[in-house]
């Protein structure tokens, strides 16, 4: 049975349309569909209980100038190959499905992990977190980069299975078992059932 720490929150990383839109940047998008309806179950469970949402946007200046080594040629330049990821622009939009509430924290990022140059450690310490449960895309990428970051800042972190993604099985199957060493994995289920049982924070 999985037991949360008492003030968790959910983390959304890139579900948004260059990455999980069929209209997107060209990347198979069928995996990271698969998980809206999980994520939206997960999100309904902590809205409901107090649990801060938290949203990761993946995207860069319209020069690329804060763009990491994905960028440059020696590093393989797949993502300037694709085009796009340009703050404010549709493919660093939020799928629909997943808007945000007014009141609900985006971070935007430049960098695989959530945590890397931004505010998201002093976001998470403000509201008290003691427990992050990780959702989104790529599961090897993103995903796993930001859990592994957020036990390394000392919180409990759960990556939840089957509301990751990555567009090869395989990777996404090796990171799930990697992720054991970083504070484990759940269901969505054994997470919806676990937030039902802390106490409903105002």
């Amino acid at each position: 049975m999985l037991d949360l720490k008492p003030h968790p929150a959910l983390l959304i990383i890139d579900m948004q349309n260059g990455f999980c839109h069929k209209e997107g940047i060209g990347i198979p998008t069928a995996n990271a569909r698969a998980i809206v309806p999980q994520i939206q179950r997960l999100r309904t469970a902590c809205r409901e209980h107090g649990i801060p949402v938290i949203y990761a946007r993946y995207g860069m200046k319209p020069d690329y100038s804060d763009a990491g080594l994905e960028f440059e040629p020696e590093g393989g330049a797949e993502i300037l190959a694709l085009g796009g990821f340009v703050r404010g622009t549709w493919d660093t939009a939020i799928l629909d499905e997943l808007t945000p509430a007014p009141d609900e924290v985006v971070i935007d990022k430049n960098r695989s992990s959530m945590f890397f140059g931004t505010n998201l450690e002093a976001v998470l310490r403000d509201k008290g977190v003691d427990h992050v449960l990780v959702t989104g895309v790529a599961s090897h990428v993103c995903v796993e980069c930001t859990a592994r970051d957020a036990w390394s800042h000392a919180f409990w972190t759960t990556t939840v299975r089957d509301a990751t993604a990555a567009s090869d099985v395989a990777l996404h199957e090796a990171s799930m078992k990697n992720m054991q060493c970083f504070g484990g994995t759940a269901g969505t289920e054994e997470v919806v059932e676990a937030v039902g049982r802390l106490k409903t924070r105002s």
